[in-house]
């Protein structure tokens, strides 16, 4: 939650745009890498003793969240993304037109920068990779709901902002 406040704070300091994305099914994007097998699901006519081998990773399965994050980190390095040394789950983009930071938690990321360009072309990019939602503009999501307006604005319901200012008095007291 840290990074992910750390992430808003910054992009809204610099007025850059964030955008919330969702990997539809992300979990049904992981290949396997060792051999699984399981039992066919009721309503597929099977012969006894028959079971199914699985390619790629389903929802329930203890190896599916890892299989997934690897799928997903393969394609945003091949990107041109590296991941953080201080939180795996963000990644970031330099070049000499800005940077881009993407921040991945299971099946929803935020994307902000300050090279819009760059950032539109990402989401492209991973909309041809996965199945993915773009949410514009609002984020409601990870325990916070809040929306971003016109650069800089930031609207919290009670409770969130309750959550915010226990934090801002911890910092303080610290």
């Amino acid at each position: 939650m840290t990074t992910v406040r750390t992430m808003i704070a910054v992009a809204t300091s610099r007025s850059w745009t964030i955008s919330q994305m969702d990997v539809k099914n992300a979990f049904l994007h992981g290949d396997l890498h060792e051999e699984v097998y399981m039992h066919p699901p009721l309503g597929v006519d099977a012969p006894p003793g028959y079971v199914c081998h699985l390619r790629r990773a389903l929802y329930g399965l203890k190896q599916a969240p890892h299989a997934w994050f690897e799928r997903f980190v393969s394609v945003i390095t091949t990107a041109g993304f590296s991941p953080s040394p201080h939180d795996p789950a963000l990644f970031t983009h330099i070049s000499s037109r800005g940077r881009t930071l993407l921040l991945l938690y299971v099946d929803d990321m935020l994307i902000t920068g300050d090279d819009a360009e760059h950032v539109s072309l990402i989401k492209r990019h991973l909309s041809q990779q996965f199945q993915m939602t773009d949410l514009v503009h609002s984020v409601i999501s990870w325990a916070l709901r809040f929306c971003i307006l016109n650069r800089g604005i930031i609207f919290l319901n009670l409770s969130t902002f309750k959550i915010f200012l226990s934090d801002l008095v911890l910092l303080i007291i610290k």
